[in-house]
């Protein structure tokens, strides 16, 4: 017995270091998860970075882009098969000229209930620098997981069952 408590303080010591360094890695965000942005139906402020333990789907999209219609409305067929309480939709404007008025009107009119929010031009530099200048045109994603760490970019459309498969893929248990 007097071996195996020294070995007990040794394993008690290693996992409370380790949970203290993860909980430490979980509570860094990187700047840009903590821009300010707006949700155009609610006025209510935000960040990218609050939603930690969630897993969070970002989609770049513009009121102008055909394609950006497209993949909305496949995301909002999947989007209800996510539990609200781990996973969060955001749709960027990445349109800084477009109005929040604007981008409320065309959220509503398309029926999309997630938050749609436009990317203020100083968030847009920061996700350009993280991502690559392919982030400031429309059909663009990432994935944030629910540990704060995030996904390459992703370009393009995507069907359904393409979106299904990235957002299960990135969801942590």
């Amino acid at each position: 017995m007097k071996v195996f408590l020294p070995f007990l303080k040794v394993v008690f010591i290693v996992a409370m270091s380790v949970s203290f360094s993860m909980l430490a890695r979980a509570q860094e965000i990187p700047d840009w998860q903590s821009y300010a942005l707006t949700d155009v139906q609610t006025g209510e402020t935000f960040t990218l970075g609050e939603f930690q333990g969630k897993t969070v789907f970002v989609e770049g999209m513009a009121t102008w882009c055909g394609y950006c219609l497209h993949q909305l409305q496949s995301i909002a067929l999947i989007k209800d098969q996510f539990d609200p309480e781990t996973h969060v939709f955001i749709a960027l404007s990445v349109d800084t000229n477009a109005s929040p008025e604007e981008l409320q009107s065309y959220r509503q009119k398309n029926d999309f209930d997630w938050r749609f929010a436009i990317v203020p031009t100083g968030l847009l530099k920061e996700l350009a620098r993280v991502f690559g200048q392919k982030f400031t045109r429309p059909l663009s994603h990432f994935i944030i997981r629910s540990d704060g760490s995030f996904t390459e970019l992703g370009i393009g459309l995507k069907s359904t069952e393409e979106l299904n498969a990235l957002i299960l893929k990135e969801t942590q248990p």
